[in-house]
Parts: structure tokens; C-alpha cells; sequence
């Protein structure tokens, strides 16, 4: 089997996508999160504090790749700097980092200034990485009655049929000018 992927964060509404999509395609998965609250079947489990570097090293050892979800308004840099510093001392693993759609542009307070800073970090520790810069939306939680298990419906197979690309709109702000 391949070495293990961490996602980070694995308990919270992106990770738990992230941690089932990963177990769709066969990985050997590891969660790591604040606090135990018990995971998915075929799941190893790692409970450290990100913000203080506590127990993040048994999580990133032998680890493939690290997919950083967890997330917080406050520490996000420096839970970041642990994670990586953790990381570069177990090998060499491939750190995603999930950002924001337009980060570099609204920067200038808290929340979206932390995760730049986060970014920069990220492509600065040596590691091999890839930052994905995602748009924030809301997801169902556990219970709602709308998502099995609450987590958000997958898109229908595709037969192999390629979709017609749609026309951009004329009044599109970000279309391509002439």
C-alpha cells in the first residue's frame, strides 16, 4: 500500500470531504484534529495541537503527502510554521494548503492576512507544495436531512462524454477583453 495521506483538520467541514474522497480512491488515510471525536472507519486517528507543534510529529511520520485543512480565525500562521517544521523533520511530504479565491487581494485584515501569511510560509519551508486557492462556501453539517451522513452530494459519473463549454456573459466582470 501506498503511504499514508494526512489531512489536517479531518474531523471539520472540508476535511471530512477531503478524508471520504480520499478513502473513495483506496488511500490510506490519517486524521489529525484538536480533539478526538472518533473517526471513519480505515482512518488512523492523531489528535496534536497545530498551534503549539504538540504531537503533530507521530501524524506527518512516513506520510505521502499532507492536506491542510484546519483551519481557525486566530493561528493559522503559526499552526502552519509547526506543521511544516514537522513535516521537513519527517521527510519530504507534499503539503496542499487550502487558501481562499482571491487572498492576495484582501489581505489587509485577520482572517484573510493570516492565511496569506500561511501561503508564504507553505512556499517558503523546502517542501514540495501546492496552495489551492478555493471559494468559501457553507456545507451541510451532521444530520441534514439534504446530504447523507452531511456530507455534501457527489456529482453524477461522468459517462465520458465531454460537456459543451457555455458562452461567458457579456456582462461577466472578470470575462477577457478584446
Amino acid at each position: 500500500m501506498a503511504s499514508p495521506v494526512l489531512v489536517t483538520g479531518g474531523t471539520g467541514r472540508l476535511g471530512r470531504l477531503v478524508v471520504a474522497r480520499l478513502q473513495d480512491a483506496g488511500c490510506d488515510v490519517r486524521v489529525l484534529a484538536r480533539h478526538d471525536r472518533g473517526a471513519p472507519r480505515h482512518v488512523s486517528f492523531f489528535t496534536a495541537d497545530l498551534r503549539t507543534g504538540e504531537g503533530i510529529d507521530p501524524a506527518v511520520s512516513a506520510v505521502a503527502a499532507i492536506i491542510h485543512c484546519a483551519t481557525s480565525t486566530r493561528g493559522d500562521a503559526e499552526a502552519t510554521r509547526n506543521l511544516v517544521t514537522a513535516a521537513a523533520r519527517a521527510g519530504s511530504p507534499h503539503v496542499v494548503y487550502v487558501s481562499i479565491v482571491g487572498i492576495d487581494h484582501i489581505a489587509s485584515w485577520g482572517y484573510p492576512k493570516a492565511k496569506l501569511e500561511a501561503e508564504r510560509i507553505v512556499t517558503s519551508s523546502g517542501l514540495p507544495w501546492t496552495i489551492l486557492r478555493v471559494t468559501q462556501r457553507e456545507t451541510a453539517g451532521p444530520g441534514d436531512p439534504a446530504h447523507k451522513d452531511g456530507l455534501a452530494p457527489r456529482p453524477p459519473a461522468n459517462d465520458g462524454r465531454r460537456l459543451a463549454p457555455r458562452p461567458p456573459s457579456p456582462h461577466h466582470p472578470y470575462r477577457k477583453r478584446p
